[in-house]
This record gives structure tokens, C-alpha cells and sequence, in this order.
């Protein structure tokens, strides 16, 4: 067992304990703005289908709507299991079966693919803004253009995941099967061997982080460049406006999210080395900003809602209510413009 590792573990107190008591007590108002998130994003991914058949820009909002969609619903099911477990198995840290690593490695994979290709997705929408704002290579919201950006973006963020996937599979094979175990099993391997395999994962853990620190500044710089192009340019269409207005608040509760899971990690989590934090104490930060998720998640179809007045009209056409009466619509009229040229 690596030394370095094996002094973190004993000088941890009674603090992680605390840690983990407050981390299960947030996967309550995770659970329900689940539930009540996957259900409008439902409702949301139908309005925008109805739209994409006239404005092309309503692709990437059913893209980021979809991801959305997939996280809450991963983050429902990860929650409910972890309440379970809890109440039956309060000690037991980790898995406690075969099926539960399974289930656990499944679940949280896809958990993260869903956020990070609704971040990414977001992030090529405000690049492809900017570039159109700028007249660069005379690019517009065609269905042509955007069927390409989303393109492009699931398929190197599908590519990334897999290969991240596969490199900590890799690793995971070669550790001991040991139910509720609080050691840190793929932290110590990672740091006590040197071979292809660790070389590999760590490899593959760089590629992540120095994607999220890009990110992380990206976000920064097209948000107050967006800023500065829209008070530039007065004369603009306003439909033009609105979809740069509608892109900055997405990017700022993609930014808020990154922010809280910096600052988290930052405070709560200790690290034998740069990369690969102690098990227990990594708790408390993941699940803050898996909340912080949550929370822009559940938020974001109402951000596009009061910004796009087409998305409000033919909301109104979805559900026409009379006599007290719901009706679901036969057809929705088509909007006279979206936020979009």
C-alpha cells in the first residue's frame, strides 16, 4: 500500500463521517428536482420537436434538452438505489455485490456522459453564435450548419467517454473483489503501480481535466464576448439578440456548476497526489455539484422558456385548456419567428 496514500487514510477524522451524513441528506431534493425536472424536460423535448421543423436552432436545444433529460433520470435512479441502500446498509461503502458494481459503473457513466454532452453542446452553440455574430465564413442557423455542430460535438464527446470508459474498466479488472470497502482500491493501485494500464487511465484523467479547465475558460471568455457583441450591435435583428441573450444564460448555469464543483473539490477533498482524490473525503464535493447539475438541469427549459416567445406560443398550443378541461393539440400553428434569424 503506497505510504503517502496510507497516511492520508489515518490522519482522515470524524470529519468524513459528518461529510457523508450531509452528502446523504442531499440526495433528497435531488431526487425530487429529478423527478419534477425529467418530466418538463418530456414536455420541453416535445415543444421543441414541433419547432425544428421551421428554425434548425431548435436542434441543439433538443440535443441539450435530451441530455438533460438522461441525467436527471440517471441521477433519479442512482438516488433512489443510494437511499435504499442506506436505510438497509448505512456501513456499507461502495458496492456490496457483483450486480451493484455493475450497476453502479453503468449508471454513473452514463450519468456523466449525459452532463458532459449537454455542457459540450452548449459550448458549440456559443462558439457558432459567435462566429455567426462576426459574419466569419458567412455562417448561419441553417438546418445544414446545425445538424453539423451537433454532429461534430456528439461524436468527439461520445469518442472521449468511451476511451475514458474503457481505460478505467481496465483498472478496475485488475483490483480485488471487495464488498463495502473504504480503502480506496483504485487510488492505491493507480498510485502503487507503474505499467500501461495506470499509464493509460492517467492519461486518459489528464485529457478530462485540462477538457474541463478549457471549458471553464471558454465559458468565461464567450459570455462576456457575447456580452460586448450584443451591445455593439443595436441594429441587429432581434430574434438575433434573443438567441444570444437565450446562449448566455446557458452558459452561466453551465459556468455556476463548474464553479461549485471547483470551489468544492478545492475545500473538501484531499489528494495524495494531483489527481486521484481519497475516496471518502471526495464524497461530500461530488454530490454538491451533482446538485448544483440538478438544480441548472431542472432550470433550464425555463431559461428557454421565458426567452423564446415561439417556445411560449406553441406551449399554448400544446395544451389548450378550456372549461377547466386539458386538451392535448391536434396540431401546433406555426410560430411566426424563433429566437434565431
Amino acid at each position: 500500500m503506497d505510504d503517502n496514500f496510507t497516511d492520508l487514510l489515518e490522519s482522515l477524522d470524524t470529519k468524513n463521517d459528518m461529510f457523508i451524513d450531509i452528502e446523504y441528506l442531499i440526495k433528497y431534493p435531488i431526487l425530487m428536482l429529478s423527478m419534477f425536472g425529467f418530466i418538463t424536460d418530456i414536455i420541453h423535448i416535445c415543444v421543441l420537436l414541433q419547432l425544428s421543423k421551421s428554425h434548425p436552432f431548435s436542434l441543439c436545444l433538443i440535443v441539450l434538452c435530451v441530455s438533460d433529460f438522461f441525467m436527471l433520470l440517471s441521477s433519479f435512479l442512482i438516488e433512489t438505489v443510494e437511499i435504499i441502500r442506506y436505510v438497509f446498509s448505512r456501513n456499507c461503502f461502495g458496492y456490496f455485490s457483483r450486480i451493484d458494481l455493475v450497476y453502479k459503473v453503468i449508471i454513473e457513466s452514463f450519468h456523466h456522459f449525459s452532463h458532459t454532452m449537454g455542457s459540450w453542446i452548449t459550448v458549440s452553440m456559443s462558439l457558432f453564435q459567435v462566429l455567426s455574430l462576426k459574419h466569419i465564413w458567412k455562417l448561419d442557423w441553417s438546418r445544414k450548419a446545425t445538424i453539423l455542430v451537433i454532429t461534430i460535438t456528439v461524436s468527439v464527446v461520445s469518442v472521449l467517454h468511451v476511451l475514458v470508459n474503457i481505460s478505467f474498466a481496465i483498472v478496475i479488472r485488475q483490483l480485488p473483489y471487495s464488498e463495502c470497502d473504504d480503502t480506496g482500491l483504485f487510488q492505491l493501485y493507480m498510485l502503487s503501480n507503474s505499467n500501461w494500464m495506470t499509464e493509460f487511465c492517467s492519461f486518459m484523467v489528464d485529457i478530462t481535466v485540462y477538457s474541463h479547465i478549457t471549458k471553464y475558460f471558454v465559458l468565461s471568455f464567450i459570455m462576456i464576448y457575447l456580452l460586448k457583441l450584443n451591445r455593439k450591435q443595436n441594429g441587429v435583428d432581434e430574434n438575433i439578440q434573443r438567441t444570444s441573450r437565450l446562449i448566455f444564460y446557458l452558459l452561466l448555469i453551465d459556468f455556476t456548476s463548474e464553479t461549485i464543483n471547483i470551489v468544492c473539490r478545492i475545500n473538501f477533498s484531499v489528494h495524495a497526489d494531483g489527481k486521484f482524490a481519497e475516496q471518502r473525503s471526495s464524497v461530500l464535493p461530488t454530490k454538491l455539484t451533482e446538485l448544483a447539475q440538478t438544480v441548472g438541469a431542472v432550470f433550464r427549459p425555463f431559461v428557454i422558456l421565458a426567452i423564446s416567445k415561439n417556445n411560449q406560443e406553441t406551449l399554448k398550443s400544446f395544451f389548450v385548456i378550456s372549461g377547466g378541461t386539458m386538451i392535448a393539440p391536434a396540431t401546433s400553428r406555426r410560430a411566426n419567428s424563433f429566437i434565431t434569424q
